[in-house]
């Protein structure tokens, strides 16, 4: 089965990402796409190898589509907080 990739920065595919997913959960990875690719990943460099698999997180989340708007909001520059939040 192949996976389908989302930007969840284009707004665009965000919300093709809603639509497909709406209040289902399930396993999700994610990756960081080299800029202007459409399917290569940047590699990760770990404490001993660098990581071919490149995935960032695997996680588990009940509705998809608001796991991903939290995700989401906590990359943009307007966001600010003092508890933990993804970087970029």
């Amino acid at each position: 089965m192949t996976e389908k990739i989302y930007r969840i920065n284009d707004n665009k595919e965000r919300n093709e990402l809603y639509s497909d997913y709406k209040n289902t959960g399930g396993v999700y990875k994610l990756h960081c796409l080299k800029p202007g690719s459409d399917h290569e990943f940047i590699p990760l460099n770990r404490i001993l190898v660098i990581d071919k698999e490149d995935v960032l997180y695997i996680g588990k989340t009940g509705p998809a589509a608001a796991r991903v708007g939290d995700l989401f909001k906590t990359i943009s520059d307007k966001y600010d907080s003092n508890r933990h939040h993804v970087g970029i």
